[in-house]
């Protein structure tokens, strides 16, 4: 290849390319044909005073060799040399250094000629850029050039954890009254060994008493991964389904640090929502919902979770056509056998009662499928005698070809179609499971006064039994119960008084806001009749509590306001 002349030195940049290949880029520096070039050449670290590695560590002293060499066509008398950095925690303690004579196409190197410390705080894997600067007595030039070195340092991190509950029931997951293992695991991802690494696992959930809360690791090499075990004692009083977080900080030499935060649920799951559907509003109107009765649930999409067993209740949302999911048989047997483990399940998909193969877990909710149905769902309804009684809303969801259901033996209807009248939402329940099977989409309710989609899930998860803290009374004109609470707000004590119309088990309690039992007023069986019980609260801070009075049938809830 010939070139044109170049007039001016400096750094050039250098593209070769060819068809069908990459280009190759480069830089080259151009250099005057008369007079001493001086530029870098090699450099050694010494960290004899550290770890002795040759590379640069996190709190560090090092001695550092440059190499320069004299790439001109003339000797560079006397050479003086300094380096400097841009980066915020190398400082130098010796940046300059003599050379004295370079030859022509020589190299020459002052053995630990530079030092400088590194901060302990330097991250991993920084590049950390010098520029050295030459000068000869003669002042024909001022040569710069630069080269680039990694620094190391360790990065300690919390990778994850699992609970060994293996001397209680061995279910893997903190249940009320249990003695538990939490194997905590962590990782030094960094390229350097952190000292004397120490671990404190915390949390403020008063219903969890750690018994070892510091744990000392020791040194982590680079890439090493550590499990500390942590024991833990849960009060007997925890309430099932909170979720309790907890924090784990690490230090370790020299200001190494990192904190995390993992959680976990006390008890099973309250509730998992597995939306296959992709038109139906029913998976977020139902997170909602969860929100506003203040009890915790996942959302999923995709495939089942193999580890069913670990949710108190599972809501299956398989959408109407044209976007409806068809349940698979592998998908129908992982709910049967949910179902044989206890579990509740609510299903709800126009289509997979009638129109679809039913797969093992349809036949476990007794539902007959009378027809595929046409789009004539007019208004849904509380059905007469059933436990939703009452109920009324209209309905804007997808309304095409909505199965028409009938129970079987011991199943019950709770939801139907006002005209034509057909069942819609169907429960069952037996000594094993309980189960709850929908052909109307719960998104396209719509509320009415006195009727809210949050009742009816409240309604729902009192039948499965998952526990909720809701700030409104769900009243209705079916009634089985007259309450009154007085004085509310109240600064010392309030009265809870009820009229029972016929003789139940009843069971009142209160809660604070974030579902913690204050207090049971009273649990057993109450006559029909007028029944007053008062709430001492003169210890308890001033704030929003819930008072909860459950029935064989029903489930009231309703808020007090106590003020100092």
């Amino acid at each position: 290849m010939v070139f044109p002349s170049l007039q001016e030195i400096g750094v050039m940049d250098l593209v070769i390319t060819a068809f069908n290949y990459f280009p190759y880029e480069s830089t080259v520096d151009i250099i005057s044909n008369s007079g001493p070039y001086i530029m870098y050449a090699n450099n050694l670290v010494n960290d004899e005073s550290g770890n002795n590695n040759q590379m640069i560590d996190y709190n560090e002293s090092i001695l550092l060799s440059v190499g320069l060499t004299n790439a001109g066509a003339d000797d560079a008398i006397n050479v003086n040399a300094s380096v400097i950095t841009n980066s915020e925690f190398i400082s130098f303690s010796d940046d300059e250094e003599f050379y004295g004579d370079i030859p022509s196409e020589d190299t020459v190197s002052v053995n630990d000629g530079f030092a400088f410390d590194v901060l302990s705080s330097i991250p991993d894997g920084s590049l950390i850029g010098f520029t050295v600067t030459a000068t000869d007595e003669s002042g024909r030039g001022l040569w710069e050039s630069s080269f680039e070195l990694t620094a190391h340092a360790p990065n300690i991190s919390y990778t994850s954890f699992i609970i060994d509950d293996s001397n209680a029931n061995n279910n893997g997951r903190l249940d009320p009254g249990e003695n538990a293992d939490i194997i905590v695991e962590m990782q030094n991802a960094g390229s350097a060994t952190a000292f004397n690494v120490m671990g404190n696992l915390s949390t403020d959930a008063s219903e969890i008493t750690i018994n070892n809360s510091e744990i000392t690791y020791g040194d982590l090499a680079a890439g090493e991964t550590y499990s500390a075990t942590y024991n833990v004692t849960v009060s007997d009083d925890a309430e099932d389904g909170i979720t309790v977080f907890f924090n784990v900080d690490y230090i370790a030499d020299y200001g190494i640090n990192a904190t995390a935060q993992f959680s976990t649920y006390v008890g099973l799951i309250p509730i998992l929502v597995m939306d296959f559907s992709s038109e139906v509003t029913t998976a977020s109107e139902m997170q909602n919902c969860f929100t506003n009765l203040n009890v915790g649930a996942e959302t999923m999409d995709g495939s089942l979770p193999l580890d069913l067993e670990k949710y108190k209740s599972v809501f299956v949302i398989l959408g109407a056509y044209p976007n409806n999911y068809v349940l698979t048989e592998a998908e129908g047997q992982m709910l049967s056998d949910y179902l044989d483990q206890g579990g509740r399940l609510y299903m709800e998909g126009a289509d997979t009662w009638a129109f679809d193969d039913a797969t093992p877990v349809h036949e476990k909710f007794k539902i007959n499928g009378l027809a595929d149905g046409s789009s004539d769902i007019s208004r849904i309804i509380g059905y007469t005698d059933g436990w939703l009684q009452g109920y009324d809303f209209g309905f804007e969801g997808v309304n095409n070809y909505i199965d028409k259901l009938a129970p079987l033996e011991d199943a019950q209807v709770i939801l139907q179609n006002e005209a034509p009248g057909y069942a819609t939402t169907i429960s069952y329940e037996n000594e094993t499971y309980k189960t709850i099977g929908s052909s109307v989409d719960f998104g396209g309710l719509v509320e009415d006064e006195g009727w809210t989609k949050d009742g009816l899930m409240a309604e729902y998860l009192y039948f499965f039994g998952v526990d909720y803290f809701w700030t409104d009374i769900n009243e209705n004109e079916l009634s089985e119960i007259e309450l009154k609470t007085f004085p509310n707000p109240f600064s010392n004590h309030v009265d809870i008084s009820l009229m029972l119309k016929e003789n139940q088990s009843t069971e009142i309690s209160i809660y604070s806001l974030n579902g913690k039992k204050m207090s049971t007023l009273y649990s057993g069986e109450l006559s029909n009749g007028k029944h007053k019980f008062s709430w001492d609260a003169k210890d308890s801070p001033a704030g929003i509590y819930i008072y909860n009075v459950k029935t064989a049938t029903k489930n009231y809830t309703g808020k007090l306001v106590l003020t100092k």
